[in-house]
C-alpha cells in the first residue's frame, strides 16, 4: 500500500491507492490548485511500516519464533507376550500443535504379519480421530500422502496418548516394533 506524496513540505498524505506504481484511474485525481491537488509527476512513497511482530522489543533478548519440530515416544514392540495393544504417551516440554503422525514400523520374523491400527489418538481428553472406528496404520506410514491431522494444542502438563493395536500378535521370537513421530509446531 502506498500514499501519494503531494510534494508539500509537511508531507501531507492524500490517502491509499490500490495499485502502487500504476497511474491513477480517471476520476481519482483532483484537478486544480490548492493543498489537496495532485500534480503530474508525483511519485508514490511507501506508507510507514509497523515493527515486524517477531522483532525483539529489547535488544539482545531472544525473540520467540514458531518452529516446525518432531516429537516422539520410545519405541515399543508387539511380541508373543506383549498382547495386542500398545499405549504411547508423549509429554511435551513446550506448547505444541501437531499436524502429521508417522508410525515407523519394523517387522521381524515370518509371523509378524498382523494389521496395525490406531484405535485412539488423544490430546488430553480431546480425541483427534473424528469417529470411534480404528484407522489402519498404513495411513500413517512415512510415504503416505494427504494425511495431515490438525491436532488440538498441547501445553506442558497435557499428555498426547496414542493406542496402537495389532490384529494378530507375533509368535515365538518374532516381533513388530512401532515408533510414533508427530510433526508439528512449537514456540521456541
Amino acid at each position: 500500500m502506498a500514499y501519494w506524496d503531494t510534494g508539500e513540505d509537511d508531507d501531507f498524505f492524500m490517502g491509499a491507492l490500490e495499485d502502487v506504481g500504476a497511474p491513477p484511474r480517471r476520476g481519482l485525481m483532483r484537478r486544480g490548485r490548492g493543498r489537496g491537488a495532485l500534480r503530474p509527476g508525483v511519485r508514490p512513497v511507501a506508507a510507514p511500516r509497523a515493527r515486524p511482530p517477531l522483532m525483539p522489543a529489547i535488544p539482545g533478548v531472544n525473540t520467540p519464533a514458531i518452529w516446525e519440530v518432531p516429537i516422539g515416544a520410545a519405541s515399543q514392540g508387539f511380541t508373543s507376550s506383549s498382547g495386542t495393544s500398545l499405549t504411547f504417551t508423549i509429554n511435551t516440554q513446550k506448547p505444541f500443535q501437531g499436524h502429521r503422525l508417522i508410525l515407523d514400523v519394523t517387522r521381524t520374523g515370518t509371523s509378524s504379519t498382523g494389521l496395525l491400527q490406531v484405535t485412539s489418538f488423544l490430546v488430553g481428553a480431546n480425541n483427534v480421530l473424528p469417529s470411534s472406528g480404528p484407522i489402519g496404520g498404513g495411513a500413517f506410514s512415512n510415504v503416505a500422502t494427504g494425511v495431515m491431522v490438525q491436532m488440538p494444542p498441547a501445553v506442558p502438563g497435557i499428555s498426547i496418548t496414542l493406542i496402537v493395536t495389532i490384529s494378530a500378535a507375533p509368535t515365538t521370537t518374532d516381533r513388530v516394533d512401532v515408533a510414533p513421530v508427530i510433526f508439528g509446531r512449537t514456540i521456541g
